[in-house]
């Protein structure tokens, strides 16, 4: 069983606020798979926040999606060889690769 005692808030891990706990329960099995803590509203402030002010990028995505179709389309954009993805057994691998900047999120 796997626990985790800590948020990840804006790089980096943070100890919680208050102490309650939340199983983990797996879809397939049904049975407890792990613990996590329960967020107070101020872990939810401060993902908030930290999320807030996280650059989105362009403001006009109906421009910029058909670009990267129409690059992708001529081979210009291999965003295959861009995305990695992690299965949950790998989190910490995934999580590591963010924080090393090779990821931007785990998946």
């Amino acid at each position: 069983m796997q626990s985790r005692n800590a948020f990840y808030i804006d790089g980096q891990w943070r100890t919680p606020s208050g102490g309650a706990r939340i199983e983990v329960v797996s879809p397939h099995s049904e049975q407890c798979i792990g613990t996590v803590p329960e967020g107070t509203p101020e872990d939810i402030d401060a993902a908030v926040d930290a999320a807030r002010g996280f650059p989105t990028g362009l403001a006009e995505p109906d421009v910029l999606v058909p670009r990267f179709v129409e690059l992708y389309r001529q081979g210009r954009f291999p965003v295959d060889r861009l995305v990695e993805r992690f299965p949950l057994a790998r989190i910490e691998d995934a999580i590591r690769a963010a924080e090393r900047g090779e990821a931007s999120s785990p998946s």
